[in-house]
């Protein structure tokens, strides 16, 4: 939600929850919903109501970011258990532990009990999400030169790929906890 707050896990676990009050609360807090849009649904008790009248693959979309923080825990914990790790205080995501050395010595995958939204029920159901704890990628580096902002530093252009349910700025981060300065 561009602008944030950054509170799309908050409201898919309110929806998960079934608390559509507390759903609407935070999507309001984004301030990605029109006034009109709150104007006309301002004397509704219903908050369910008001959801039905957003896409769908918005509902969604806030139940997979809440299946995301559910991962990114679990993640974090079996990261902590297993292998010599640092943590980190993530903004909007919290404490996570990142392994601090090339000896990952983890499960390969993470299991979290998550969820998905049921359109025809109008609801959201349990399910369990499997996901990779490594991701290989390769990283590019081109276009080294010098930087306009910083005196006598160097600039350079990285690019990678990730598959889908791999987060970029994850990798970034990760790139950036590694560099000695």
């Amino acid at each position: 939600m561009p602008g944030g707050p950054y509170n799309t896990h908050l409201i898919g676990e309110a929806i998960i929850k079934n608390n559509w009050g507390e759903a609407y609360k935070q999507i309001k807090m984004t301030g990605n919903i029109t006034p009109e849009f709150t104007n006309i649904y301002k004397n509704t008790i219903d908050h369910k109501e008001i959801f039905r009248s957003i896409n769908p693959k918005k509902i969604s979309f806030f139940i997979s970011s809440y299946n995301s923080f559910l991962w990114n825990a679990q993640a974090s914990q079996i990261v902590n258990k297993n292998t010599k790790n640092k943590s980190h205080l993530f903004e909007n995501l919290g404490r996570l532990c990142l392994p601090i050395d090339g000896s990952f010595k983890c499960p390969q995958m993470c299991e979290i009990n998550g969820y998905e939204f049921k359109t025809e029920e109008f609801s959201a159901k349990s399910k369990i999400s499997k996901r990779n704890m490594i991701v290989a990628t390769n990283i590019y580096a081109d276009d080294l030169e010098k930087d306009e902002f910083h005196k006598n530093m160097k600039k350079l252009t990285i690019s990678f790929f990730l598959p889908t349910g791999s987060y970029a700025t994850m990798i970034i981060k990760q790139i950036f906890i590694n560099i000695k300065k």
